[in-house]
């Protein structure tokens, strides 16, 4: 029962990695599409961060390209977020799936024709 407790756990481990990792790149490219010169938002949060940074005593020089790469972060962030409410999704879907299963093997298990008993077959048979 270790080995199988251990298994499991190794096995959610490396599937929550490959998951995080496939969809995470997948949600930084889909963020990265919308983040344009012309968005407002995106130009917002950098106009927000380079304030920030100037009011701290940054050169403006400075203060963009910390404010591009504080942008890049809130986007890395963001996709991970997103990358987890996915995978917490799949595993919430699979568990329900799992649920019904085990719910209904009682009904499955009495409508099951038993063909080496010697009982007769229903007409509907």
């Amino acid at each position: 029962m270790v080995f199988f407790r251990f298994m499991g756990f190794c096995s959610s481990i490396a599937l929550i990695n490959y998951y995080q990792l496939y969809n995470k790149t997948n949600h930084i490219n889909r963020f990265q599409e919308h983040i344009t010169s012309l968005n407002p938002v995106a130009l917002e949060k950098l106009e927000i961060y380079k304030r920030a940074l100037l009011a701290k005593g940054a050169s403006t020089g400075q203060a963009s390209k910390i404010a591009q790469g504080l942008l890049g972060k809130s986007i890395e962030i963001q996709a991970q977020l997103k990358s987890a409410i996915d995978y917490y999704k799949v595993i919430s879907a699979l568990l329900i799936v799992v649920i019904l299963i085990i719910a209904l093997i009682p009904y499955i298990n009495r409508t099951i024709v038993n063909l080496k008993t010697k009982q007769p077959a229903p007409i509907s048979y």
